[in-house]
C-alpha cells in the first residue's frame, strides 16, 4: 500500500516544504495581530534628523544635491507601515508556491517544536517564542538601531557569544556600579578634605592576609546630606602583617585613590601591637608622617581584650571555661546526645567558646546559669543510656562538676561579670554615640568594678545556694572544698613556700574573684588612657556654654597647639623651619563659640546636634 504524505514525512530531520510555508504563515498572522502597537514606544517626540550646521558637511550635501531634511513623525510612522507591508508580501509570496496547507492545531504545535530545537542546536542568539513575534520586532528594531543591527550580525555570524546575563557581562556591569559608588565617596571624602581611616586585618579562606579600609569624613551638605558618614572603601592583600609593611600597603592605596595622607585627621585600630605599637605600629608612623592624624582605639575592642586579659589570669576561670567547653563538645558532637539534651533544656542551647568574639562567652554562660539544673539531668541521663564507655566517664565527671559549689560560685561570678561588660560594650555600638559618651560608659564601668570588688563576694554566695538547691547539692555540700594539685617537691632550699589558706573559701576570694576583678579594672584603666586625653582636647565643645569665656579661650589655644603640623624637616631630618598650616584659629573659635551660647537653642547640647543646626542657619 503506497505511504501517504504524512508518512513520509515522519522521522525527519529537517522541516519539509510544507512544514516551514505553515510556521512563516503563522508568523505573518501574529505580526498582523500586533501591527501599529509599536507605533506607541517609537512616536514620543517629534523626531527629526540630525541637523548638519557644519560648513563642511553643508558643501558635501549641496554638491549631492541630496540634502537631509527634517522627518516628520507621520513619514517614521509611515516608513514602520512600510516594513511591516515588505515583511507580509515576501512571506505571502512564499506561500502561494504551495499546494498543501496546515489546517490543524496539533499540526502545527508538531511543526513548531523541531524548528525551535533546531534554533536552539545551532546556538542563535535571537529568541524565539512559540509564534515567533520576539525575532521579528528585534530585527525590526534593528532596521532603526545601526548597533544593534552589529550586534544581531555578530550573534548570527557565531563571531560572538556573550550576552547582557551572561557571567562576563555581570561582572562588568557590577565593576562598573562598583566603580560609580567609589567615585562617588572619594567625591564626597575630597569635599570634606579630612577624613579617618580604620584599618582591620584577618585571614579569608585561603588564608591569605586581609587588610580592611573604611573611611570616616563630615559632609556640610553639598554633595550628601549634613552628618557623619562611614564607607567601606576595599580589601587589601598583605604579604606580610608588620607595622611597616601594613603602613607602605596602606600609602599605596592612599596614593591609588588620589587620597592626601597630610588630610588624615583620625586612625583607629584594634589594639594588636603592630597597629597601635608607639615605636614600630602602623598609628607610630602615621603620626611621623602626620601628627595630626590622631589615634583613638577601638573601644568595644578594648572590652573583648580586657575579658581575654582576666579569663586567662588564674587556674580556677582557666578551669571553668574549661568545663563549659566540655559540655558543648559533649552534646553537640552527637546528634543522639543533642536530642537528649533538647529534651530536658528547651530554653537557652549550650554556645562554643571563641578567642575573638567574647559576646559568646556571655551566651555560653547564661545557658548553664539559668538551666543548670536542666543540662544536669541531661547529663545523667547521657550517662545511662551511652555504651561508650568514653563517653559516660565524661558525663558522670561534667555532671559532678556542675554540683561542684565552686563551679557554681563561678557561675554566678562570671555571668554578673560578662554580662555587665557586654552591656556596656553594646551601648558603645550605637550610631547616635560619641566619645563623650563613651566615656560616660567607661566611668560607670569602672566604679562599678570597684564597688563589686568590695561588696560582691556575698552577693555571688547567695545566687550559688539557689542554684545549689536546683541541682539538689545537700547542704553539707554547700562549701568550698578544698581540691588545691599538690606542688612537686623543691629541689632547692631557697625556693619559697607557697602561701597557704586555712579557709578554701578565702582561697577562692582571693586568688580568684579578687584577681580577676583587680587585673580588670588594671586593664580597663591602661587602656583607656588614649581615650581620655581626647576627651581633655575635645571636651570643652559638649559643654562650652557653660564655660566662661576665659576658659573657653585656654581649651581653644591648646586644641590650636594640637592641630598645628610642627614639622617641617629636610631628607636629613634636620629641622628646618616651623609649619604655620593650622587647622582652626583659637582666638575666632573663642569668639564665635562666646557669640553663639547668646542664641543657642537649650535642646542642642552634643557636638553632632550643634552641627546639624550650624548647617541649617548656614
Amino acid at each position: 500500500m503506497a505511504s501517504t504524505s504524512r508518512d513520509r514525512g515522519r522521522g525527519r530531520k529537517y522541516l519539509n516544504g510544507n512544514q516551514k510555508r505553515a510556521l512563516a504563515k503563522a508568523k505573518v498572522l501574529e505580526n498582523e495581530k500586533h501591527r501599529g502597537a509599536i507605533k506607541k514606544f517609537l512616536v514620543t517626540p517629534p523626531l527629526k534628523r540630525p541637523c548638519i550646521e557644519d560648513e563642511e558637511d553643508k558643501n558635501d550635501s549641496e554638491n549631492d544635491n541630496t540634502a537631509i531634511s527634517p522627518i516628520t513623525v507621520d513619514e517614521y510612522n509611515e516608513e514602520i507601515d512600510i516594513q511591516f507591508e515588505k515583511v507580509q508580501v515576501d512571506t505571502q509570496t512564499q506561500l502561494n508556491q504551495t499546494e498543501d496547507d496546515l489546517n490543524t492545531t496539533e499540526d502545527s504545535a508538531k511543526v513548531r517544536s523541531p524548528l525551535i530545537a533546531k534554533e536552539e542546536s545551532e546556538g542563535q542568539a535571537q529568541t524565539s517564542n512559540s509564534d515567533g513575534s520576539s525575532t521579528s520586532l528585534v530585527e525590526l528594531f534593528a532596521k532603526f538601531d545601526s548597533v544593534l543591527e552589529e550586534h544581531l550580525r555578530k550573534v548570527k555570524a557565531n563571531e560572538i557569544h556573550n550576552h547582557y546575563l551572561g557571567k562576563d557581562t555581570q561582572n562588568e556591569l557590577l565593576d562598573i556600579m562598583a566603580t560609580a559608588v567609589l567615585n562617588e565617596i572619594l567625591n564626597r571624602v575630597k569635599a570634606a578634605k579630612y577624613y579617618a581611616i580604620i584599618l582591620d586585618c584577618t585571614p579569608d579562606l585561603s588564608h591569605q592576609e586581609q587588610m580592611s579600609l573604611t573611611i570616616r569624613y563630615v559632609s556640610d551638605g553639598n554633595l550628601a546630606p549634613s552628618g557623619v558618614y562611614e564607607h567601606f572603601i576595599q580589601f587589601m592583600q598583605v604579604e606580610s602583617s608588620t607595622g611597616e609593611n601594613l603602613y607602605k600597603t596602606l600609602l599605596n592605596t592612599l596614593e591609588e585613590l588620589k587620597l592626601d595622607v597630610k588630610d588624615i585627621r583620625g586612625q583607629g585600630y584594634d589594639n594588636g601591637s603592630n597597629m597601635k605599637g608607639h615605636t614600630s605600629g602602623v598609628q607610630a608612623r602615621l603620626l611621623q608622617d602626620n601628627p595630626r592624624a590622631f589615634f583613638v582605639p577601638c573601644a568595644c575592642h578594648n572590652y573583648n581584650l580586657l575579658l581575654g586579659d582576666v579569663a586567662k589570669c588564674c587556674p580556677d576561670a582557666i578551669t571553668f571555661f574549661g568545663i563549659l567547653q566540655r559540655i558543648y563538645i559533649m552534646f553537640s558532637a552527637s546528634t543522639k546526645r543533642w536530642a537528649v539534651f533538647k529534651k530536658h533544656v528547651p530554653g537557652l542551647s549550650v554556645k562554643p567558646l571563641s578567642d575573638t568574639r567574647w559576646e559568646c562567652r556571655i551566651d555560653s554562660v547564661k545557658a548553664i546559669r539559668y538551666q543548670v539544673g536542666e543540662v544536669y539531668d541531661a547529663l545523667v541521663e547521657t550517662s545511662e543510656i551511652t555504651d561508650e564507655p568514653k563517653v559516660k566517664a565524661e558525663t558522670e565527671g561534667l555532671a559532678n562538676q556542675l554540683k561542684d559549689y565552686k563551679f557554681l560560685v563561678s557561675l554566678i561570678f562570671w555571668h554578673n561579670l560578662l554580662f555587665k561588660v557586654n552591656y556596656v560594650s553594646k551601648e558603645l555600638q550605637g550610631k547616635t554615640k560619641d566619645i563623650d559618651e563613651g566615656m560616660e560608659s567607661f566611668e560607670k564601668l569602672l566604679s562599678w568594678l570597684r564597688k563589686y570588688r568590695e561588696s560582691g563576694f556575698n552577693d555571688v554566695l547567695i545566687g550559688a545556694n539557689d542554684l545549689a538547691e536546683a541541682v539538689e547539692l545537700p547542704l553539707e555540700f554547700r562549701k568550698f572544698q578544698d581540691k588545691r594539685l599538690q606542688r612537686r617537691k623543691r629541689m632547692f632550699s631557697y625556693e619559697a613556700k607557697d602561701q597557704a589558706f586555712d579557709d578554701p573559701k578565702e582561697a577562692y576570694r582571693v586568688q580568684c574573684f579578687t584577681l580577676v576583678l583587680d587585673k580588670a579594672i588594671q586593664s580597663l584603666e591602661s587602656r583607656f588612657m588614649q581615650l581620655k586625653s581626647h576627651i581633655k582636647l575635645f571636651g570643652f565643645l559638649n559643654n562650652f556654654q557653660g564655660l566662661q569665656k576665659a576658659e573657653i579661650r585656654k581649651h581653644t589655644v591648646d586644641l590650636e597647639a594640637a592641630l598645628i603640623d610642627t614639622k617641617l624637616k629636610q631628607n636629613t631630618d634636620v629641622e628646618v623651619g616651623t609649619v604655620t598650616s593650622k587647622d582652626v584659629d583659637g582666638y575666632l573659635l573663642a569668639e564665635e563659640l562666646e557669640a553663639l551660647k547668646t542664641f543657642l537653642p537649650t535642646s542642642v547640647a552634643k557636638p553632632q546636634a550643634l552641627f546639624e543646626y550650624l548647617v541649617y542657619i548656614k
